[in-house]
């Protein structure tokens, strides 16, 4: 076992994490792990959802693996069930094929790392949104996935208030003196504010289990200041172009003061270094988060382990040009020429936007969208006029 954390550590340190976040759990020990940057060990590091999953697994990067090639497959059927609502055979075929070929898919089912895990739930539950009986399903799914990568903890809220607002004559009559806007603002609104406060039920048993670890109600992780610090700090200002904005954790180096205090005073104490170096910086700030974006939605890799060798640039050139020029030419194409309604384009874009946002704000990396490329699958297959079946278009249920 500890082979293979070494191993996987030095390939990626998440992995590692995982790996030994779940050993933890399956010793009986709960969810803690020895961070060697601050010489301590942390107790609410990580989410619980992806190390228990890791441990269900008996902590074995084979099975792992095995399933997370698994959980890729039931993408590609999402993904072709979506498809299928709305295009005939052919199109839903082509739009499976799109993931079960995506190379960054492939590429991280093989890794130790949470984005298969939380691919398939997305996926699964936008599919369960644009179902008549199946939205709080859908719902419900999101706003667990929460539990599995932290940054999704608005999406639930998102997604129902975009979905209650596409759908809003599914929510009863409505007095036709009523503007159409305030027929579909009112219940879209009630279900963000339900789901907001959903998440919150959700979280209470986690931050319930930190407040007696740790002395503190941590509702995500106390990792988040160091990734709101990696994302804004003046280090970041000497790198060039192709760095900037990505995660570079070498200035936990200079910081030997933060190996003093608690996970939880860290945590708080880099989120308020993030935000002076915002308040007095602004304008390298609007240009950081610029670069975030750019290199969240950059068609080829721009790390130092990853942008330097050909053979990756090449592969994710060959993909995702044309991959992502189909997504835009399906965003625009009207009704009128066989493209999707607008109702349904807003779904299938809204957590591509949300997360845009999200990782704007830390670190930006073509990892952190990968999660979102099977729905946009649907937008790519939308690109090409459909002729056979007669497959109509639906609305969103």
């Amino acid at each position: 076992m500890s082979t293979d954390v070494d191993e996987l550590r030095a390939r990626l340190p998440d992995q590692g994490e995982y790996l030994a976040l779940a050993a933890s759990l399956i010793e009986g020990n709960g969810l803690v792990l020895h961070d060697a940057r601050f010489g301590q060990d942390v107790y609410a590091h990580r989410m619980p959802g992806y190390p228990a999953f890791v441990a269900m697994l008996g902590a074995n990067v084979s099975a792992v693996r095995v399933t997370q090639a698994l959980l890729d497959v039931s993408t590609a059927l999402a993904v072709f069930l979506i498809i299928r609502r709305f295009m005939p055979v052919r199109g839903a075929l082509l739009g499976a094929a799109c993931v079960a070929f995506n190379p960054y898919l492939i590429y991280f089912s093989t890794l130790v790392l949470s984005e298969t895990l939380y691919t398939a739930m997305l996926t699964w539950g936008v599919w369960m949104l644009l179902q008549p009986r199946g939205a709080w399903v859908g719902w419900a799914l999101l706003l667990v996935s929460v539990y599995v990568r932290p940054s999704a903890i608005g999406l639930s809220a998102g997604m129902g208030a975009v979905c209650a607002f596409v759908n809003h004559a599914s929510w009863g009559a409505y007095d036709q003196q009523v503007s159409l806007l305030r027929q579909r603002l009112a219940p879209a609104i009630g279900i963000f504010l339900l789901s907001l406060l959903a998440t919150v039920v959700v979280l209470i048993p986690w931050s319930w289990r930190n407040k007696v670890v740790l002395g503190s109600n941590v509702w995500l992780t106390t990792n988040g200041g160091v990734t709101a610090y990696d994302g804004f700090n003046p280090t970041q200002l000497d790198k060039s172009w192709r760095e900037q904005g990505g995660s570079d954790q070498r200035f936990l180096v200079s910081m030997p003061e933060l190996k003093k205090v608690g996970e939880v005073e860290r945590d708080r104490r880099l989120n308020s270094m993030a935000r002076q170096f915002v308040s007095e910086h602004p304008w390298p700030a609007i240009q950081l988060t610029g670069m975030k974006i750019l290199r969240t939605w950059s068609p080829v890799p721009l790390s130092t382990e990853y942008g330097g060798r050909s053979i990756y640039v090449l592969v994710g050139l060959v993909y995702g040009v044309p991959f992502f020029g189909a997504v835009l030419i399906g965003l625009f194409r009207p009704v009128s020429r066989g493209g999707l309604p607008g109702k349904i384009k807003l779904v299938l874009l809204a957590p591509a936007l949300y997360f845009t946002c999200v990782h704007a704000l830390s670190v930006g990396s073509l990892r952190y969208r990968v999660p979102v490329e099977p729905v946009l699958a649907v937008l790519a297959v939308s690109a090409i006029r459909w002729k056979g079946d007669g497959k109509e278009m639906t609305k969103p249920q």
